[in-house]
């Protein structure tokens, strides 16, 4: 991204976490455990890099109550437009561009 747009300012937004006892473990399963470390090393080389995080995950495990959640992972309509709206928010987090 740098390499192509030097002058972006990219935010990377965690993933959000899942509700483990409704996945069918024969087929696939997702622990919040590993998100939580996914989420955590990608934050330490985003930030490496001098990005921002958008951290949703840390925000659904405060806002989403499991009503929220349509199956293990996708929220129902409701809480995807809560999230949509939180997201495009977002531009509070970038820094004022530079001058020029």
């Amino acid at each position: 991204m740098k390499y192509l747009f030097p002058k972006a300012r990219i935010i990377f937004a965690t993933t959000t976490p899942v509700i483990e006892e409704l996945f069918d473990k024969k087929t696939s399963y997702r622990t919040n455990e590993d998100i939580k470390k996914y989420n955590e090393t990608a934050t330490q080389v985003v930030l490496k890099n001098g990005s921002i995080v958008h951290d949703l995950y840390g925000e659904g495990n405060n806002t989403y109550p499991r009503q929220a959640y349509q199956d293990a992972v996708h929220f129902i309509p409701q809480a995807s437009q809560f999230i949509a709206k939180n997201i495009s928010a977002v531009r509070e987090l970038l820094p004022p561009p530079p001058n020029g």
